[in-house]
C-alpha cells in the first residue's frame, strides 16, 4: 500500500485558485444582464458592445478555469492516488 501525503497549504492554494476562477463567472452573469437590459431597451449597439466582450472573456475565464481545475484535480485526487489516476498535463 502507497502512503498518501497532501500538503494542506498546495491543496488549500489549488482549491483556492479554482474557486476564483469559478467566481469570475459573475463577470460573464454581469454581461448577460446588461445585454438583456440594453434588449428590452432597444439599444442595438449596447447590445453587440456587450456580446463583443462576452465574446472576448469567455475564452480567457475558459482557460483560466481548465487550468486551475487541472491543477486542483492533480493535487488531490492525483496526489492520493498516483499509481491509479493519470497526471493532467497543465
Amino acid at each position: 500500500m502507497t502512503q498518501n501525503h497532501l500538503e494542506y497549504h498546495k491543496v488549500w492554494e489549488c482549491m483556492n485558485d479554482l474557486e476564483s476562477a469559478f467566481n469570475e463567472i459573475t463577470v460573464i452573469e454581469g454581461l448577460v444582464n446588461y445585454i438583456e437590459d440594453a434588449v428590452v431597451n432597444e439599444e442595438q449597439m449596447e447590445v453587440v458592445d456587450a456580446i463583443h466582450a462576452l465574446k472576448a472573456y469567455l475564452p480567457i475565464f475558459t482557460r483560466k478555469y481548465d487550468k486551475a481545475s487541472k491543477r486542483a484535480w492533480n493535487n488531490t485526487v492525483g496526489a492520493l492516488h498516483p499509481e491509479t489516476v493519470p497526471h493532467i498535463d497543465l
